[in-house]
């Protein structure tokens, strides 16, 4: 799964999320993402507004033997559903406080 963020037009943090199958690396996870992202339809969807390159996240998403759906810290972690947010965290509000002095 692929995240991608963006401030939209009254400048809101964003996150759009992506699920890329058979990917063979979290590179071409992200690639595959962004040609998504960067479709006529996402565009629109979006508002035209561009994504933050910069602020992306990649996790895998892995079934358990009992069913449930399990998202990895990172794309090449294998630890479970928590994910360290810290510094998803503090770039979100880095993006927060450069979209405010627009």
């Amino acid at each position: 799964m692929v995240e991608f963020r963006f401030l939209n037009e009254t400048d809101r943090l964003v996150a759009h999320f992506y699920i890329v199958d058979d990917a063979e690396d979290q590179h071409s996870a992200q690639g595959i993402a962004a040609r998504r992202a960067e479709s006529a339809n996402e565009q629109e969807a979006r508002g035209w507004v561009g994504l933050d390159r910069c602020c992306t996240r990649v996790q895998r998403l892995r079934r358990t033997y009992l069913g449930e759906w399990r998202l990895s810290t990172s794309a090449s972690d294998d630890d479970g559903p928590e994910a360290d947010d810290a510094s998803l965290t503090s770039r979100a509000c880095t993006l927060v406080a450069a979209g405010a002095s627009r």
